[in-house]
């Protein structure tokens, strides 16, 4: 069995010694893979508790939706307000 413990990392690691990190998000269909989802994934990344200057998030779209683009656009301004709530009341992912 193994159990991990995040919340013990940054007794190990300090933050400015913690690796840079790319995450990419792909979709290639917004019927097949409702813009919901993809947004829920990317809200839940950028409110993981890790540096900001070290966390880039990038969404890899193939199939040219204007619907997903719009759905980030509007995320984006959402996050704006929910990833700062995230992290002032310690909100995790599931």
């Amino acid at each position: 069995n193994h159990k991990p413990y995040p919340d013990r990392l940054l007794q190990r690691v300090p933050k400015d010694e913690l690796p840079a990190v790319d995450l990419f998000v792909t979709t290639a269909d917004s019927e097949l893979e409702p813009p919901i989802i993809t947004i829920n994934t990317v809200l839940s990344l950028l409110a993981v508790d890790y540096p900001t200057n070290k966390l880039a998030c990038y969404v890899s779209d193939d199939g040219c939706s204007p619907i997903t683009f719009y759905s980030l656009m509007e995320a984006s301004k959402f996050a704006k307000i929910w990833v700062p709530f995230c992290k002032k009341y310690n909100v995790q992912v599931r």
